[in-house]
């Protein structure tokens, strides 16, 4: 007789292999889409989005290192 947990089981098995297989599958991929990238482009991409960024977002005058001292301070004197 078979019952509903052993069933559940073996499904949660067959489940977490597949996953296993998967994820070996997956991380071969990743290593050769790795290998095959073209570097400058993706170096190119990135700069472009970083220049993007800081025309919309620029950064602020100060480095916040003045900022950053006042909160230690204050932790210091709880």
């Amino acid at each position: 007789m078979i019952y509903l947990k052993d069933m559940v089981e073996a499904a949660v098995v067959t489940w977490v292999n597949r996953w296993k297989e998967t994820g070996e599958a997956l991380s071969t991929l990743r290593t050769e889409e790795v290998w095959r990238s073209d570097v400058s482009a993706v170096f190119l991409s990135l700069t472009d989005a970083s220049e993007a960024a800081l025309l919309a977002y620029p950064p602020k005058p100060t480095s916040g290192l003045v900022e950053m001292q006042g909160i230690f301070r204050r932790m210091a004197d709880k």
